[in-house]
């Protein structure tokens, strides 16, 4: 998420990259309707998960600047991403400074 000042005349631009191919790497497999005989926490592929984010992450990002043609007066970027490591990762491939990039 960008964060910046607005004016009434700016718009919202969102993007929630997920194309559902990596749905084994992280997920519960017995939540919701799936009762098996599967684990019964969570299951994570670490190695996995913080490639796809750190791949996927600076292209959405690129992609969403393209998108409104310009690099906005960004003041904070944050990111819904739980991983210190990989918002510090993502952080610096995409040039953002250390104090403009939120973990909370």
């Amino acid at each position: 998420m960008l964060i910046e000042a607005a004016t009434p005349d700016d718009s919202l631009v969102i993007s929630a990259y997920s194309d559902g191919s990596g749905h084994r790497q992280i997920m519960f497999p017995n939540s919701g309707t799936r009762v098996s005989d599967e684990a019964k926490h969570v299951v994570m592929n670490g190695f996995e998960v913080f490639s796809f984010a750190t791949k996927t992450a600076p292209e959405t990002l690129s992609a969403i600047l393209e998108f409104i043609g310009r690099r906005p007066r960004t003041w904070m970027l944050c990111f819904h991403q739980a991983n210190k490591m990989i918002i510090d990762f993502i952080a610096k491939r995409c040039g953002i400074p250390h104090e403009k990039s939120l973990f909370a």
